[in-house]
């Protein structure tokens, strides 16, 4: 090769794609762990059903609870990305998920304990 021929750099192994930042990564890592520890509780959820006493019926009812749920939140986060506009963009646009969720404060374990 000449030297007014330059040559086409070679792609390293060491490159990162320019998406893969410490954002996507972080979010990513934490993703894992999540799924992770979902399915932990969610393997250890009917011995520790069985281990109270409960029946397999209160398994389903868990279960089917917490499928409705994340159906519904789905289908609220749809509608709100949709419907969403700039001038909605205000402090008290985003105090109404903690509205929401006040309820839930107050349940308290049915039985003994």
């Amino acid at each position: 090769m000449s030297s007014t021929e330059q040559t086409k750099p070679s792609a390293s192994t060491t490159d990162v794609p320019g998406w893969l930042n410490r954002t996507v990564l972080g979010i990513g890592i934490a993703s894992l762990c999540s799924d992770g520890s979902h399915e932990m509780a969610i393997t250890a959820m009917p011995v520790f059903l069985a281990s109270i006493g409960a029946n397999a019926a209160l398994l389903g009812i868990i279960e089917g609870l917490a499928d409705g749920l994340s159906s519904f939140a789905k289908l609220l986060s749809g509608f709100t990305a949709t419907n969403w506009n700039e001038e909605s963009l205000s402090p008290s646009s985003a105090t109404w998920s903690p509205r929401l969720g006040w309820p839930a404060s107050h349940l308290r374990p049915v039985g003994g304990r």
